[in-house]
């Protein structure tokens, strides 16, 4: 009887930790900042282009992150991997603007300990 708790309590518990861990990327959105101020935020669950300040174009596709136009010479920013619920950041340094996903759960992590 004894084992038979402790089997369903422990089912229950990795039923628990399997619905958390699909769940953690829902609240994944696009946080945009210009220099220090923040340009605005966007969830990745809508397809949407933003246009920053008129020197930059990101686009919101199929939940990823990328920047589609920029003013600046270089470019880099444009060629960077797109970014998506899993986190990351794409950086126009010359315009000062920083794409991050934030509400991933990555900016808190908690620890990974065993115990023996």
């Amino acid at each position: 009887m004894i084992l038979i708790v402790i089997l369903a309590a422990a089912a229950v518990f990795l039923m628990l930790m399997n619905i958390k861990s699909r769940t953690a990327f829902r609240g994944a959105e696009l946080l945009i900042t210009v220099g220090e101020n923040e340009f605005g935020r966007w969830p990745l669950t809508k397809d949407v282009t933003i246009d920053i300040e008129g020197h930059n174009v990101c686009e919101i596709r199929n939940g990823t992150v990328r920047m589609t136009e920029a003013d600046c010479a270089d470019q880099s920013c444009v060629h960077m991997a797109p970014i998506d619920e899993k986190g990351g950041s794409v950086v126009c340094l010359p315009n000062r603007v920083v794409l991050k996903i934030t509400g991933t759960g990555s900016e808190n992590p908690e620890v990974d300990t065993v115990a023996s």
